[in-house]
């Protein structure tokens, strides 16, 4: 039951969250973050590995009155990175 801030410049670094198996790292860390995150309308990549928790973000934009977020993958809209540029640029973003 411990409110954390970070500062912008804090908020724009990587965050790292341990704990064990059924610990709450999701629900009482990663939730809240989420939740605040989109109420101020920050964007953002979600990378969900498991494919469990694109269930918890559409919950949570629609709280916060934020339209459904895309999800791209397998299955879903697709995304071509690279798209229209030229080769030169294109091999620059694999190095």
């Amino acid at each position: 039951n411990q409110d954390i801030s970070l500062s912008l410049n804090d908020a724009t670094q990587n965050i790292l969250v341990l704990g064990g198996i059924g610990s709450g790292k999701t629900t009482r860390a990663i939730h809240p973050l989420l939740v605040q995150l989109l109420d101020q309308r920050c964007g953002g990549l979600i990378f969900d590995i498991k494919s469990d928790f694109k269930n918890a973000v559409a919950t949570f934009s629609s709280w916060v009155g934020i339209r459904p977020p895309k999800i791209i993958g397998p299955g879903n809209q697709r995304l071509n990175l690279i798209s229209g540029l030229n080769p030169e640029i294109a091999s620059s973003f694999l190095k």
